[in-house]
């Protein structure tokens, strides 16, 4: 399509998408796929613009600037939900198509940012959807052509970033395929930045750890206060904190060793945005959200703390010395909120640190400085203040231990209590622990 006719084809496809039904949207796709990359092109000249520009400039340039405008305000209607709905339902092949023209041409323009993000957020959201055939392991899962363009894709994802503010926890239900699909595109997204070297920032990243923030946070304590548990949404819920942990060690098996070196932290008030740093986030804003009614094993989230340690911690087998820049980060974010709870502070991480770590002395212990007997040390050393806290605040004791654990206050104990009905005291009061320093290069592995 040529720009000159650029206004006139504006305005007759507004108005037949202002009424139109399915089937027009269908009739039209094909338009739009033809007149795609011109609209980005002309919108583009938008994007440049200084703030304020002199009337001389805009004579000079009307007709450039009627032509951006034009694209710019017809790639914001044709990013109706109800328009892209139809494309990624009916006609995923053409958006697969629209998509890489797009990123083989390098297209951008602000204007078009909505129309791949609505584009995203219908793939996602939709039951009936392409992408909901793509996240199997069969048929369409093996040539998921549209959850690759959308989320595989480097320039997609670094210039329009699909995930941007992604729904709105009200106007949508967050079903457990649902939430499937958008781990599934979340995978996509940290597998392309670590096989392209992008680890220093990355919007999209960012993005992903903000919606799992949010989820826990809307969904954490509703499914732990529920007498019948969604155990489907609890399990993709799982899923979402595993697949960080995940793509965390496939984050740190591709660097050299400066590139790794450099991703552990030096300084406590310096803040991080590397793309390791929103997957640390997301692990632990799991255990956050889940904390303050954490039960023990009896939780809903049980399988998803016990497995941040057995996994992420191990304690049992032979450990290498140290810790890697993932544990010594979730490790000192886990700390740091440790001391807040022996100032009488909340989220009560300390109830899912006490049902994870467990008692100090363990019945299989791994010799050397592990990054599990690290973070062991570095946990009661901090509760080593219990005595303190609950000398300041008796009444809310119980809120800083899972069931299974109870405090004696004449003695100082803290008394697990496993299933089995045997118990595993810890004496703070006959514990001599020094600081534990986590950005020490000591600690490092």
């Amino acid at each position: 399509m040529q720009a000159a006719r650029l206004p006139a084809f504006a305005h007759q496809a507004a108005r037949l998408l202002s009424s139109a039904n399915e089937q027009d949207h269908i009739d039209f796709a094909s338009d739009l796929e033809r007149s795609l990359p011109t609209l980005i092109k002309e919108a583009s000249f938008l994007d440049d613009l200084p703030r304020e520009t002199s009337a001389f400039f805009d004579f000079i340039h009307r007709n450039k600037l009627e032509c951006a405008g034009y694209a710019f305000s017809f790639l914001r209607i044709v990013a109706d939900p109800t328009f892209c709905e139809t494309l990624v339902k009916r006609l995923p092949w053409q958006v697969v198509f629209m998509l890489r023209k797009i990123s083989e041409d390098h297209l951008y323009s602000d204007g078009a940012n909505q129309l791949i993000r609505e584009l995203a957020h219908q793939a996602i959201l939709r039951d009936d959807g392409m992408m909901a055939r793509e996240v199997g392991y069969h048929g369409f899962g093996t040539a998921p052509l549209l959850s690759d363009a959308l989320f595989s894709d480097e320039f997609i994802l670094e210039r329009y970033n699909p995930f941007n503010s992604f729904f709105s926890f009200g106007s949508e239900v967050v079903t457990p395929k649902l939430l499937q699909r958008f781990n599934s595109a979340a995978e996509r997204c940290y597998t392309t930045l670590i096989e392209v070297g992008i680890i220093h920032h990355s919007h999209a990243a960012f993005s992903v750890q903000s919606f799992y923030r949010t989820l826990f946070m809307m969904k954490a304590l509703e499914l732990q206060k529920a007498d019948r548990r969604d155990l489907n949404l609890s399990h993709e819920m799982h899923n979402s904190f595993e697949l960080a942990m995940k793509m965390a060690d496939k984050l740190l098996a591709s660097l050299g060793a400066d590139q790794y070196q450099a991703l552990y932290a030096n300084d406590l008030t310096v803040y991080r945005s590397d793309v390791l740093e929103t997957l640390v986030e997301i692990v632990y804003e799991a255990l956050a959200a889940i904390s303050n009614r954490f039960k023990g094993v009896d939780d809903a989230f049980w399988m998803t703390a016990i497995e941040v340690f057995l996994k992420g911690f191990p304690s049992h087998g032979q450990q290498p010395d140290g810790m890697t820049p993932f544990q010594q980060r979730l490790a000192l974010k886990l700390i740091e909120k440790l001391r807040d709870n022996m100032k009488g502070f909340y989220p009560a991480i300390c109830r899912v640190l006490l049902a994870c770590v467990g008692p100090y002395v363990h019945q299989a212990p791994q010799p050397n400085r592990t990054a599990f007997n690290i973070l062991k040390d570095a946990v009661y050393f901090e509760l080593q203040q219990f005595p303190q806290l609950a000398a300041r605040k008796p009444n809310k004791i119980a809120n800083y231990l899972p069931d299974n654990v109870t405090y004696d206050v004449a003695t100082a104990d803290l008394v697990q209590t496993n299933r089995s009905g045997t118990q595993a005291i810890t004496k703070l009061s006959a514990l001599n622990l020094p600081s534990v320093d986590l950005v020490a290069k000591n600690v490092r592995r």
